[in-house]
């Protein structure tokens, strides 16, 4: 369903999504009034790409050799690719106490590009509480595979994790993972011994406003700019359709699947 909103205002929007998405259970996608009489390509384009997702189209994919370590022979999905994040409210006198919102993301075809999410709300200003959101996801990951098979590897993409956090993300939330994995699996039928690779990422700023002289979509850069004692790399993951690109800089966690960075073969 497509809906316009004749302003753009979060409790407007919020309103509207509660009532379709939450109550009746409907796929909509807002659209503001103004766009629709300035006929902008990049505004029709963009709400193509969104009714085409919602409606369980593929939107963008990659060439299969770019994916070999996450495949079984037969094509079907061998890796669960997650993401995760929380978000924190601010602080505010007249309202203490606000719960954190915590969200985790999962893979769960063959072209991972469809993703289905998992959210709770928690204790405000502390980090999430992974194992029941993954355990979701893993389950919903065997039902949608044409194996009936849990992931034999997971790459977990850990957002809003500072430098001086790393070795408590070590310590708990890795861990976590192991836990949830164990939890899915009872009365499974069939399941595969997992691998994981656990990568936590941050915005970067290049600096650069005009679009023409932004950095490709699908660089990586592993070498020179990165930190000399982790391994680290930033990527460019997809292009802006106006102003400053925004690159992401990861560093590999734990990485127990070996699993190296894979670079397309020049054409």
């Amino acid at each position: 369903i497509l809906i316009i909103l004749p302003f753009k205002e979060d409790k407007l929007y919020g309103t509207v999504k509660r009532f379709t998405d939450l109550k009746r259970g409907l796929l909509t996608v807002c659209f503001l009034a103004e766009n629709v009489l300035t006929h902008k390509s990049q505004h029709l384009s963009g709400l193509a790409l969104k009714f085409n997702l919602k409606l369980g189209g593929i939107n963008y994919t990659l060439p299969a050799e770019l994916f070999n370590s996450l495949y079984l022979e037969d094509g079907n999905p061998d890796a669960l690719i997650l993401g995760a994040d929380v978000y924190h409210p601010p602080p505010d006198d007249h309202n203490p106490g606000l719960p954190s919102a915590a969200a985790v993301v999962g893979s769960f075809d063959n072209k991972f590009m469809n993703y289905l999410p998992s959210l709770r709300l928690q204790a405000g200003n502390q980090e999430m509480n992974l194992k029941e959101m993954v355990v979701e996801r893993l389950r919903k990951f065997g039902i949608a595979n044409p194996t009936n098979l849990l992931p034999f590897k997971i790459l977990m993409y850990r957002d809003g994790v500072g430098d001086n956090q790393f070795q408590t993300l070590r310590e708990t939330e890795i861990p976590t993972i192991y836990k949830a994995f164990e939890t899915a699996k009872k009365n499974w039928i069939t399941h595969r011994s997992e691998t994981r690779g656990t990568l936590e990422n941050k915005e970067l700023h290049n600096g650069n406003d005009r679009i023409a002289r932004n950095v490709t979509p699908g660089t990586v850069i592993d070498t020179a700019l990165t930190h000399p004692d982790r391994n680290s790399f930033y990527l460019q993951a997809h292009a802006a359709s106006q102003g400053t690109v925004r690159s992401i800089y990861c560093h590999i966690i734990h990485n127990t699947a070996s699993l190296t960075l894979v670079r397309p073969s020049n054409p």
